[in-house]
């Protein structure tokens, strides 16, 4: 063998040819190559499809349409983590907590690891084979391209009809919420609970207006839009507060199913710092748990801003939902609570807030509105005095929405001193186990006193 067996198959076929032109009859031609078959609705065509330069691969933004055009080059290497979400499986931190668990097959090929960190499509979905390296990619998002990638640059062609033919709404902001949480937070086959935490997987923490913002944009905002008839801006205040309510229920939801499995009671539920916290400072004792001390107690966090935002909007479904969300905490909280009335009555107040998100999607959300909710949440220090790391996050991460809606149109509104708050407080909660109420009702107080000033 000298390594190039393609020289002589081009012998036989040349000496082929000759013998058949000899005898006075055309060569037969090759047989064309068969054409991939159309991909259909419900299927997955993968990023590549997406990748033409005239498509969403352009190397810049492109200010033709209402479309940068730049979106899979920003995916690909604008340094967005849903892209090295696979990749992320390879460090020393995944095969850490793969030895934890002992699980039978590296990360990068668990199930259990797969559900979020990659598109793991069944292969008849699949009219193109998906690349697992390509993490996270355009259709975990935007939904199965099959029935409309080919039509949805028609002129005629609406945003509806996609729709109708797979493509996920993110318009609606409610979908674009349970879409995030279904990984950022848990869906059935895809959660992470305290076994997994304790093997080292990090706490999931997410809110959508500054989760999204944290991400390079690979959308048009709003303002630059070339047509806005019909449309509005589904980023910002109105994200944060429907993104509020949709992430209250679904882990609503969430926690119901865990309390009718046979795993219940599902400690990450609960606050962390029930259990995990000095023992050696006496603030932790009594002050933290109004229940019964000793037991882990159900994290008040989403709720504990979201009852602001239903006040603004639904004023006439607080009172029910504070006394279900009460309920729901006692129950939780006295393990000996049958796990079927723990998930009746989450599953009631997650139906009952239900009927609050189209009012949070259809308000206003305008600069006095912004104030308003500034003002209230941060005047609510009692309550958090009380509350646990997580809620006061969402504290922080609301005032950075709101904050940012104040400064849009005039940044001088907005005091200097106010910034100064904000940054002590992201430092307060960078280590939740060195988080102190009594310093975050202080800086509640400040943060109250500066926005006050804004006119």
């Amino acid at each position: 063998m000298n390594g190039r067996p393609s020289l002589a198959f081009c012998g036989i076929a040349a000496t082929l040819a000759l013998a058949a032109a000899v005898a006075g009859q055309p060569p037969s031609p090759p047989p064309p190559p068969s054409e991939p078959a159309a991909p259909q609705a419900g299927q997955y065509v993968g990023p590549a499809s997406c990748a033409s330069s005239n498509c969403h691969g352009a190397v810049r933004p492109r200010r033709v349409f209402d479309v940068l055009q730049n979106e899979h080059f920003t995916w690909l290497k604008g340094g967005d983590r849903h892209y090295t979400a696979w990749r992320v499986l390879f460090n020393d931190r995944s095969r850490i907590i793969a030895r934890n668990l002992a699980l039978p097959v590296p990360p990068a090929e668990s199930p259990a690891c797969l559900g979020c960190h990659g598109m793991a499509v069944a292969k008849e979905k699949q009219a193109i084979p998906l690349e697992i390296e390509d993490g996270i990619s355009c259709e975990a998002c935007h939904g199965p391209a099959g029935g409309w990638i080919r039509e949805h640059t028609a002129q005629d062609w609406s945003h509806q009809r996609s729709v109708a033919a797979g493509m996920t709404d993110l318009r609606d902001l409610e979908v674009r919420s349970r879409l995030c949480l279904s990984c950022h937070l848990g869906a059935p086959g895809q959660t992470v609970d305290h076994e997994l935490i304790a093997a080292g997987h990090p706490l999931l923490s997410f809110e959508l207006d500054n989760y999204t913002e944290d991400m390079p944009a690979h959308w048009m905002p709003f303002r630059d839009k070339k047509r806005k008839e019909g449309l509005r801006d589904t980023h910002g205040v109105r994200a944060w507060a429907v993104g509020q309510a949709a992430s209250f229920r679904a882990g609503l939801d969430q926690l119901a199913r865990r309390a009718r499995s046979p795993r219940w009671p599902e400690l990450s539920e609960m606050s962390c710092d029930s259990c995990h916290h000095s023992l050696t400072e006496q603030r932790w004792k009594t002050v933290r748990n109004p229940e019964r001390p000793g037991l882990p107690r159900w994290s008040p966090a989403r709720w504990t801003v979201l009852r602001h935002l239903v006040t603004a909007v639904a004023p006439d479904a607080r009172e029910s939902l504070d006394a279900g969300v009460a309920q729901l905490a006692h129950q939780t909280a006295r393990f000996s609570t049958p796990p079927a009335e723990v998930a009746e009555t989450a599953e009631r107040i997650s139906r009952a807030l239900g009927d609050v998100v189209p009012r949070l999607d259809q308000a206003a959300w305008d600069d006095a509105d912004a104030k308003r909710l500034l003002l209230a949440i941060s005047e609510d220090a009692d309550s958090f005095a009380v509350a646990d790391p997580a809620a006061a996050e969402q504290a922080f991460l609301a005032f950075n929405s709101l904050v940012a809606r104040l400064q849009a149109k005039n940044p001088r509104r907005v005091r200097a001193g106010l910034a100064g708050v904000l940054e002590t407080m992201k430092r307060e909660l960078d280590n939740p186990y060195t988080w102190n109420p009594v310093r975050f009702k202080s800086q509640l107080a400040q943060l109250r006193k500066q926005a006050q000033g804004i006119p």
